[in-house]
């Protein structure tokens, strides 16, 4: 809804592309920039139509990026991901989609490589999402459990351990979670000893109910 609203303030239609963004900026930044249309009760409609700007020209630059980096992982088809057209360039789309992970200006976009990784089918993406589970942001960190568990890395159990004591409610509960995707619950017992005897019942119930199944 709030990229809607963006939209809305640069006169766009939704999904409109870099360059109709950059044109409908410069055009409202001439209208509305104080110093330019010398009203200065047009500088909080200036304020908010530069926000819109460079908000939307952020998203949309990272979607053009990430689509030419997963064209050849991914099909056309939004309902599922596409076989590799060749090994070379799997390898070659985990590595961009990893360096983005790692190197990427904010937080959305790091979050969102992360997720693109759990989709890739390879294994090997635990390299980077491995650096992951440091992000200082927590949506970075719970997008890297998760994509871990989806390509059910069992092989995380010691990097996931560590990260769970001391870890916030979130975390925790998504490492659980990627526990019982991974499916050799045995791997994980040392998570499940430390969720057990967490002081938070959701934690604990879910820990009791994954170390019944071992």
């Amino acid at each position: 809804m709030e990229e809607l609203r963006y939209y809305r303030t640069l006169g766009l239609p939704a999904g409109a592309d870099a360059g109709q963004i950059k044109s409908a900026y410069r055009v409202l930044a001439k209208k509305y920039h104080p110093d330019m249309s010398k009203d200065p009760s047009t500088g909080e409609q200036f304020r908010k139509v530069a926000a819109a700007y460079k908000t939307l020209l952020a998203r949309e630059e990272k979607r053009s990026y990430l689509d030419s980096t997963v064209r050849r992982t991914y099909r056309t088809s939004p309902l599922r991901p596409s076989r590799p057209s060749s090994a070379e360039g799997v390898k070659t789309s985990v590595y961009e989609i990893g360096q983005l992970l790692l190197k990427g200006k904010t937080a959305s976009m790091r979050a969102f490589a992360a997720k693109r990784l759990g989709f890739s089918q390879q294994k090997g993406a635990y390299v980077y999402l491995r650096k992951a589970l440091q992000d200082p942001s927590e949506a970075v960190v719970l997008a890297a459990v998760e994509a871990i568990g989806r390509l059910r890395v069992s092989i995380s159990a010691e990097d996931l351990e560590a990260l769970f004591e001391g870890s916030s409610r979130a975390v925790k509960l998504a490492i659980l979670q990627t526990v019982e995707m991974c499916g050799t619950k045995n791997v994980f017992v040392g998570i499940l000893v430390k969720g057990m005897q967490s002081l938070d019942r959701k934690v604990r119930s879910k820990s009791l109910s994954l170390f019944s199944q071992i």
